[in-house]
């Protein structure tokens, strides 16, 4: 017969004294970055989202069980969860997007998106696909300010932003109505 083990597994050794020591360690922040985030970020980039999501939802999932020892990591897991708090409500909002039929709703949908605080190449990615689908309804006002939230971004500034930018802004008009207030901060913004 086996017996069982009257102590845990310990991240330090039993010559600590049994009152010193901590439990061992499943999940630690450099792993979690490593394993989960950087994967989550190149899943994103290259438009798969269902398997992004998993990655951040698991980011979730993972923090309840860190152990921090000072207040830095304890800023560094409140970023972590905020980046993945933002990914996982923009990438449910694209996902949804590509479920809606209604054209209209889909700029809308796709403008929200625009409004998650996201890494800069995400965040460029999400104003192109916002920007093109407010124009394929005509609404060249929403185009055009999409096409200037890119141009502001210090992202490389191809010709046909530039030229989209002010075109749209010459024609400066709405075929339709979004349901998008640029004057207030979206829900995903007001995480930061």
């Amino acid at each position: 017969m086996i017996s069982s083990n009257e102590i845990g597994v310990c991240r330090v050794g039993m010559e600590a004294g049994p009152k010193a020591t901590l439990p061992a360690l499943s999940v630690d922040f450099q792993s979690l970055i490593e394993n989960r985030l950087k994967p989550a970020y190149k899943l994103t980039t290259q438009g798969k989202f269902v398997e992004a999501m998993a990655h951040f939802t698991g980011i979730l999932l993972s923090i309840p069980f860190l152990i921090v020892n000072n207040k830095k990591e304890v800023s560094e897991v409140k970023d972590l969860l905020e980046i993945a708090v933002n990914y996982i409500t923009g990438i449910r909002m694209e996902l949804h997007r590509k479920t809606v039929t209604d054209p209209v709703r889909q700029a809308e949908l796709a403008a929200f998106f625009t409004h998650c605080n996201l890494q800069q190449v995400h965040q460029i990615l999400a104003l192109r696909s916002a920007m093109t689908t407010a124009y394929k309804i005509q609404n060249h006002q929403h185009a055009g300010s999409f096409a200037n939230r890119l141009l502001e971004l210090d992202a490389p500034a191809d010709v046909q932003t530039q030229v989209t930018f002010h075109l749209l802004n010459q024609i400066g008009q709405e075929s339709f109505e979004i349901v998008r207030d640029q004057k207030h901060q979206h829900p995903c913004a007001q995480l930061r």
